[in-house]
């Protein structure tokens, strides 16, 4: 028996989710069928503008802005570097921001007072 079974047709299942339709009796046919759905491309909508790529807060440009207004400012570096390790306005920590800009705010009340006098 075994061997007239080897005889007869068999079906494959072949493919990813293959559909197969046939008869087991005579003839063994099998339908593949491939659906491609065809759509339109989607419509570009409006871009958001990209944000500027900044590495540094509005708080700290603030801070180096009032630093290059100095005409001396190598003496607020050098005070960052004895008080914080660092002449870097960027490795900051918001406490020692705002400490470093009431240093130079105090800077320029004080030149200001000399240039009246």
């Amino acid at each position: 028996m075994a061997w007239a079974a080897k005889l007869l047709p068999r079906m494959k299942n072949e493919g990813a989710g293959a559909v197969q339709i046939g008869k087991v009796e005579g003839n063994v046919s099998t339908n593949h069928f491939t659906i491609t759905v065809i759509a339109p491309k989607p419509e570009p909508g409006p871009e958001a503008p990209a944000a500027p790529l900044s590495l540094t807060s509005p708080e700290q440009r603030e801070v180096l802005r009032l630093i290059r207004q100095l005409q001396d400012n190598k003496g607020v570096f050098l005070f960052m570097e004895r008080t914080f390790g660092t002449r870097m306005v960027i490795d900051l920590e918001p406490a020692q921001l705002l400490r470093v800009r009431r240093y130079v705010e105090t800077i320029h009340r004080r030149t200001k007072g000399r240039e009246k006098a």
